[in-house]
């Protein structure tokens, strides 16, 4: 029943579920499946909330609403132009608040009354059902690889009026997650080639030596 389309599936909307996928966890970690996690989480994992029902990061290219395409229709919306725009990729729930201020039902009424108001999705409906009451996480915590986009042809920075893009590439140094957030994936082999490719690559293949390592070791003691 909700917008798809894009590089998006609707296995998007299945954020929205995530109260009810764990209810009893009063305090919830979410990443995306287009990240890579350098540094160790448990800094982020307790990261005080107090009465906030998220913590996340301003998106890259979307800080703010009035200088992007995310929610349209933010005008008649009375969403007031420098509001800022969380990216929906890492974040860290607290359940009981998200519960009391009911964000996750606005979320999905949201999409049902205003499917014209939607361009990114449940990221859009999430950043409509939070307001302005969201914490915001130093960019460390999900830093956009920008970089390897930067020499595509039909790349395009809007987060300029809120983040300059020099910023941006400063972040992709000092990133805990580093996020491969759009259409290209450093998985796919028409990816370009930079040193975010490599370092995507380079986990990649100890994953996969590590794996294979512990299938042997499962084999062996069973024999």
């Amino acid at each position: 029943a909700y917008p798809v389309f894009g590089h998006i599936s609707k296995a998007a909307y299945l954020r929205l579920e995530i109260p009810g996928a764990v209810p009893e966890s009063p305090v919830v970690l979410y990443l995306d499946a287009d990240i890579l996690v350098l540094r160790e989480l448990r800094e982020l994992q307790r990261y005080p909330l107090g009465n906030a029902p998220l913590a996340a990061v301003r998106d890259a290219q979307f800080p703010i609403v009035g200088a992007s395409d995310a929610l349209p229709g933010w005008q008649n919306l009375g969403i007031p132009p420098d509001r800022e725009y969380f990216n929906s990729g890492v974040m860290l729930l607290n359940l009981s608040e998200c519960k009391h201020r009911r964000i996750f039902e606005e979320a999905y009424r949201f999409l049902l009354e205003h499917p014209d108001c939607i361009r990114y999705w449940d990221q859009d409906a999430l950043n409509w059902a939070a307001r302005d009451a969201w914490l915001r996480l130093p960019y460390r915590w999900n830093t956009h690889a920008v970089s390897p986009r930067i020499p595509i042809s039909d790349f395009i920075y809007r987060g300029k009026p809120g983040i300059p893009i020099s910023d941006l590439l400063a972040y992709e140094r000092e990133a805990a997650i580093l996020h491969y957030a759009g259409p290209f994936k450093p998985w796919q082999s028409d990816y370009p080639i930079s040193r975010l490719r490599d370092t995507y690559q380079e986990y990649l293949k100890n994953v996969i030596c590590h794996s294979a390592e512990m299938k042997g070791n499962k084999r062996n003691g069973a024999s």
